[in-house]
């Protein structure tokens, strides 16, 4: 090698490990130098929890934590302007960003600071004024919360919570809405577990309960409203799959074959005139506004599909409500059940029927009873169904939740009913049964006969039909009502309806048939049943607002009786063979047709009714 070169190489070698000791040294100078400006932050940070602060500049969140800190990152809380509702659920949210973010908000005077930047309004006003004042709560987190509820917060809770738990209703809100209120209301109201539940299933939309009790009800509230949403999830993408393929239906007067069949008489085919001035015009094809055509229509897409029904010369009135009907489903379906019943009512012109407590098994006691009932019903009626619930000894405990519930009222028997599983009252009982209802507004009907002491002949024929009547006495439904009376003054019931006087006897009135015979006829067979039942509100009469139930019938058509035109379940009758007149031809519920010239709608459309009385808050 050539000592010139090997003198060169050594030359840079020894000049770039000259560079790399200096590199070296700048190095630890850098991080000498960190490690300086690390301590030097971590005092600043230790300086600023001691100080008091004489001024608060933005929320300590605005600046964000610091680059060494692994705290998340927390957007802010809507700020506060002092709503008194809204004032906890503020401070919750403040606390959980003090919470995920710790090493910011360390110093109880950071915190106060941080909730007064975000507040507005009267809420700035307030804050401002005591962040001067100095005052000991300025210091201490705790005790600022405590004064700015103090201030500002009007939650509901105890008696006024439970007062607007008992009336709280779903109405047009979705399940998830209505159980958020449900849930708020309920935590401070000091309900039972059992009447939280009852009373969030009076709160749901019937055709939503109709739906719910098809399935076992849980006891829980939590795996109720669990079911309840997932139950409303799926009605709503029902909905929306209807809404992209549901027909309109074009046949007039024929059963409805399912529940999106409405009725509507209000809107006519346009005449050729009409639709030309329309198109010359650019007008819609369907409402006549300006803007869009009959596609796009907003009006079309807000309305069901529609039906015109010509009814000729047919006499038309409020669907009939018979309250007296016994189903006797569930236990004794040999008897009958709700898919009979409710055919040979819609055949019959009634709209809604109210099925009393016994002959089936179990009986509509108490609240599970009751829940029994309803699922044996659902999917199986072709009318609106409500529901009696019944008084028999020892269930006192059972009539709140039921009234809760919806049942329409109560029956009870003074004497054997005729089946062993609902057993006749005795006074004690009555009294109560009479304590449990008091200001529920709840109705309470009775079997007004009372059993006495008679002698009975062993020559009495048990075959003839004046032997029965004699061991029914007058004297047994006398004793009866005079015991009745006394308890209704003395819990301040009133008698429906009150006691007409001896010319005024159902007989002579049915025998004075006059000029109002038809009003007569909707009063006695609609408005009253309706108003028994606290079924006013929505049945019973041709009113803006109550369901559109209507029978269609010829009073003069005549007609025979025979197996084919009875739908209930057993057919013997003694009117087979007679020739009858008045003949129903179509029924109508909510708008749908139900049966049609002795045809009925392909499924039954009819839902449960459930009454909403006017229940004490506690329970």
């Amino acid at each position: 090698m050539d000592p010139a070169e090997g003198s060169s190489l050594q030359s840079a070698l020894e000049l770039q490990g000259a560079m790399l000791g200096r590199h070296e040294q700048e190095l630890s100078s850098t991080r000498h130098s960190v490690d300086n400006l690390s301590a030097q932050f971590a005092g600043l940070v230790e300086r600023l929890d001691r100080l008091t602060l004489s001024g608060f500049a933005s929320a300590p969140s605005t600046v964000g934590p610091s680059p060494l800190s692994s705290e998340p990152r927390v957007n802010n809380p809507p700020t506060y302007a002092g709503e008194p509702k809204s004032c906890k659920s503020f401070l919750i949210q403040c606390e959980v960003v003090f919470s995920l973010q710790s090493r910011t908000y360390a110093s109880e005077t950071s915190k106060v600071a941080y909730v007064i930047s975000l507040l507005t309004g009267r809420a700035r006003e307030w804050g401002t004024a005591v962040w001067e004042s100095q005052a000991k709560c300025c210091f201490e987190f705790e005790s600022f919360k405590d004064e700015m509820i103090k201030t500002f917060d009007q939650s509901v809770f105890g008696k006024e919570a439970s007062r607007l738990l008992a009336s709280i209703q779903q109405g047009r809100r979705s399940v998830a809405d209505y159980s958020v209120e449900f849930r708020t209301l309920a935590a401070t109201s000091g309900w039972n577990a059992e009447a939280l539940v009852a009373r969030f299933l009076e709160g749901l939309n019937d055709a939503f309960k109709d739906e719910l009790y098809a399935r076992e009800v849980p006891d829980r509230l939590d795996d109720l409203i669990s079911l309840a949403l997932r139950l409303d999830a799926r009605r709503e993408l029902r909905r929306r799959a209807r809404m992209r393929t549901e027909p309109v239906a074009s046949t007039p007067l024929a059963p409805s074959s399912d529940e999106s069949e409405p009725m509507q008489v209000d809107r006519l085919r346009l005449t050729a005139k009409e639709k030309q001035r329309r198109l010359l015009e650019g007008l819609c094809l369907y409402c006549a506004a300006q803007g869009h055509h009959a596609q796009s229509c907003p009006v079309k897409q807000s309305r069901p599909p529609q039906r015109i029904l010509d009814v000729g010369n047919s006499l038309v009135m409020p669907g009939i409500v018979d309250c007296h009907v016994h189903v006797n489903e569930p236990g004794r379906t040999s008897w009958e059940g709700y898919w009979t019943a409710t055919r040979a009512a819609a055949a019959g012109g009634v709209t809604t029927i109210v099925d009393m407590p016994l002959n089936s098994i179990p009986p509509t006691t108490t609240l599970r009873n009751f829940h029994e009932k309803l699922r044996a019903a659902t999917g199986q009626c072709f009318v609106d169904t409500a529901f009696w619930g019944g008084v028999i000894p020892g269930n006192k405990l059972e009539l709140r939740p039921m009234v809760q519930a919806g049942v329409a009222g109560f029956k009870c028997f003074m004497i054997h009913s005729g089946v062993e599983e609902f057993p006749h009252v005795t006074d004690a009982d009555l009294h109560a049964a009479m304590k449990q209802l008091q200001g529920t507004g709840s109705v309470l009907l009775f079997h007004a006969e009372q059993e006495i002491q008679l002698p009975v002949s062993e020559k009495e024929d048990r075959h003839e039909y004046f032997t029965f009547l004699r061991s029914r006495p007058d004297i047994m439904e006398l004793e009866a009502i005079r015991t009745v009376t006394q308890l209704c003054l003395k819990y301040q019931y009133v008698m429906m309806r009150p006691v007409k006087k001896k010319k005024s006897t159902t007989f002579n009135y049915l025998l004075t048939v006059s000029a109002d015979y038809e009003e007569m006829r909707v009063r006695i067979l609609c408005k009253e049943p309706a108003q028994l039942c606290h079924l006013d509100n929505q049945k019973g009469s041709l009113i803006p607002g109550h369901d559109a139930d209507l029978v269609i019938w010829d009073p003069e058509k005549e007609f025979t009786v025979n197996e084919d035109t009875i739908h209930h379940k057993n057919k013997l009758t003694p009117y087979l063979g007679l020739a009858l007149r008045g003949k129903v031809k179509a029924t109508i519920v909510r708008g749908k047709v139900v049966y049609s010239h002795g045809s009925f709608s392909s499924q039954p459309l009819g839902k449960h009714l459930f009454i909403q009385h006017n229940t004490l808050a506690t329970l």
